[in-house]
C-alpha cells in the first residue's frame, strides 16, 4: 500500500479577498467623510469619487493592496494622498475601513474554531478518508482574547489594582474589616506582597535568561521593570557603569527602546555628555593640571549640567538632553541635543565611572602606570580627580536608584575592547594609533581598577562578563521593599 498522506482540503482561493463582503452601500456612514481637494485634476487623479471608491472596496475587501488595484491606483499616490494636507477624513475613513477588515478576520477565526477544518487521509493517490481538525491553540486564543477574565493565564505580576481577581480580594478584605486604620494597614501589606511576588518573578526570569544565554538586556530590563513597579511616579534613574568598551551604551539604548515599546517613556543619558566645554577643560589645564585638558576622568564633567536636567525630569518637564561632540572635542550646539518627554518615567544614565566612590588616601601615594609616573609625580591630578569624586560627583551618583555594573573579567581586557571600537575609525583615517591609544587608555586605568574592586558587592545588578562581553554569571542584590 502507498504512504497514507493527510492533508488540509482544498478549498479554493486562500487569499484574504476570498473573503471579502459587499461593498457599503451608498448611504453607510463610513463614505460620509470630506475627500482630500484635488485642484486642476488629471485624467488618473484621485478624485473625490475615486477615493471613495478606494475606501468602499477597502471595507470589503480588508486589504490596501487590493482596494488599490480595485480603482486602478497605485500604494505610492494613494500613500501621498493619505499623507497630504487637508487628509484627515481621508485618513479616518482609511482607518474605519480597515477596522471592519480586522473584524470580520476576528469573525472568521471564531468560526474556524467552532467548525474545525476538513481534512483528508490519500493512499495511492485516491482520498481514503476525510475528517474536520479542530485546532486547540486556535480555540484557547479565542477563548483568551474573548473571555479573557475566564480563560486568560494568571500572571504574578498582573495582580495588581484594576485586576478582577485583585478586586474581589480587595473588596472581601474590606467586607471583613471596618476600621479604617487596619484597612489601611491590610492595604500596605498586599501591596507590599504583590510587588515583592512581582519583584521576584522578574528577577527569575532574568536569572533564567542568563541561563539560556540571553543578553544583558534581558536581565537589566528586569530589574528595571521589577523597581519601576514601586516608584510611585517618581522619575527612576538607571545608572549603567562600565569599563571602556564593555558595551554599556549599546544596553542603554536597548533597554531605552525595550521599555518606548511598551509605552514607558524613557530616555537615555551618557556621562561623556555632560563633559565641560573645551575651553573649560582649557582653563583647568592651565590652572590645575595640564591631564585635565583630556576628557574623560573626574573634574572633566559639568556636574550641574546633570543635575539641572535630572530636576527638569522630576518637575514632570519636557528638559534637552546635552550631547557632546567627540569630533569637535566640544559640547555640541543646543539645536543638536535630544529631547526627553514630559513626564519621562525613567532616565537611563551611563558612563565608564558613573557611581565610582573616591579612594582612600594612602591609595593615590603610588602612580599606577606610566602616564602617572612621568605626568603626575606630584599627585596632583590624581588628587583632585578624587577630590571631585567625593565632592560633587556624589550629589549625582547619589540620585541613581538602580546601580547596573558591567564587569570587565580585569583591566587587562579593556585596552583589546578599547582597541575594537577604534578600528572603525581607524579605517576611516580619523582613529588613534596603538601609541596614542594607550596613553589614552592610562587616564582611566586607575579608576577603572578601583571600581572592579570596589563596586561589585553594592551593585543592584552585577553581570560579569567574560572577554568576549558574554555573561558568565548574574548577581541581583536583594531589593528592600520598605
Amino acid at each position: 500500500m502507498g504512504v497514507i498522506v493527510a492533508k488540509r482540503a482544498s478549498r479554493g482561493r486562500t487569499s484574504v479577498t476570498a473573503h471579502a463582503v459587499p461593498p457599503p452601500a451608498s448611504g453607510d456612514p463610513l463614505l460620509d467623510f470630506i475627500p482630500v481637494p484635488r485642484v486642476a485634476p488629471r485624467r488618473n487623479s484621485l478624485t473625490e469619487p475615486r477615493q471613495r471608491a478606494f475606501i468602499a472596496a477597502l471595507a470589503a475587501c480588508g486589504v490596501v493592496t487590493e482596494a488599490a488595484r480595485s480603482i486602478g491606483a497605485s500604494l505610492e499616490a494613494l500613500y501621498r494622498l493619505r499623507a497630504a494636507p487637508g487628509a484627515d477624513g481621508f485618513r479616518a475613513a482609511w482607518e474605519a475601513a480597515l477596522d471592519r477588515g480586522l473584524a470580520r478576520l476576528e469573525d472568521l477565526t471564531v468560526a474556524r474554531a467552532l467548525e474545525g477544518e476538513e481534512r483528508v487521509v490519500v493512499a495511492n493517490g485516491e482520498v481514503v478518508h476525510r475528517y474536520r481538525h479542530y485546532n486547540n491553540a486556535l480555540t484557547m486564543f479565542v477563548l483568551r482574547n474573548r473571555r479573557g477574565h475566564r480563560y486568560g493565564a494568571m500572571r504574578e505580576e498582573d495582580l495588581k489594582p484594576g485586576h478582577p481577581v485583585y478586586d474581589r480580594l480587595r473588596a472581601a478584605w474590606i467586607a471583613e474589616e471596618n476600621d479604617p486604620e487596619k484597612i489601611a494597614q491590610i492595604r500596605a501589606s498586599i501591596n507590599a506582597k504583590l510587588t515583592k511576588t512581582r519583584e521576584a518573578v522578574l528577577a527569575r526570569r532574568a536569572s533564567e535568561a542568563m541561563e539560556s544565554g540571553t543578553s544583558a538586556l534581558a536581565a537589566v530590563e528586569s530589574a528595571v521593570r521589577a523597581r519601576l513597579a514601586r516608584s510611585d511616579g517618581r522619575l527612576l534613574v538607571v545608572g549603567v557603569t562600565g569599563a571602556q568598551g564593555s558595551g554599556k551604551t549599546t544596553l542603554a539604548a536597548g533597554l531605552v527602546a525595550r521599555l518606548r515599546d511598551d509605552g514607558v517613556r524613557a530616555a537615555a543619558l551618557s556621562l561623556d555628555d555632560l563633559y565641560r566645554t573645551k575651553a573649560e577643560r582649557t582653563a583647568l589645564a592651565r590652572d590645575v593640571h595640564p591631564l585635565l585638558a583630556t576628557r574623560g576622568v573626574p573634574g572633566t564633567h559639568d556636574v550641574a549640567l546633570g543635575l539641572d536636567t535630572i530636576a527638569a525630569l522630576e518637575r514632570g518637564e519636557p528638559a534637552p538632553l546635552p550631547r557632546f561632540d567627540k569630533g569637535a572635542d566640544d559640547r555640541a550646539p543646543i539645536a543638536a541635543w535630544d529631547r526627553a518627554s514630559a513626564a519621562t518615567q525613567v532616565l537611563v544614565l551611563e558612563g565608564w565611572c558613573l557611581g565610582a566612590r573616591p579612594q582612600d588616601a594612602e591609595a593615590l601615594e603610588q602612580p599606577v602606570n606610566a602616564l602617572e609616573a612621568d605626568e603626575d609625580a606630584d599627585g596632583r591630578w590624581r588628587a583632585h580627580v578624587n577630590a571631585a569624586l567625593g565632592g560633587e560627583y556624589r550629589a549625582l551618583f547619589d540620585r541613581i536608584d538602580v546601580q547596573v555594573l558591567l564587569e570587565a573579567p580585569d583591566f587587562g581586557v579593556v585596552p583589546v575592547w578599547r582597541a575594537q571600537q577604534e578600528e572603525p575609525l581607524r579605517r576611516a583615517g580619523r582613529g588613534m594609533d596603538d601609541a596614542a591609544l594607550a596613553r589614552f587608555i592610562a587616564h582611566y586605568e586607575r579608576l577603572t581598577r578601583h571600581i572592579l574592586r570596589e563596586m561589585p558587592p553594592r551593585a543592584d545588578l552585577l553581570l560579569r562578563l567574560d572577554p568576549d562581553r558574554r555573561i558568565r554569571s548574574l548577581r541581583q542584590k536583594a531589593t528592600d521593599t520598605r
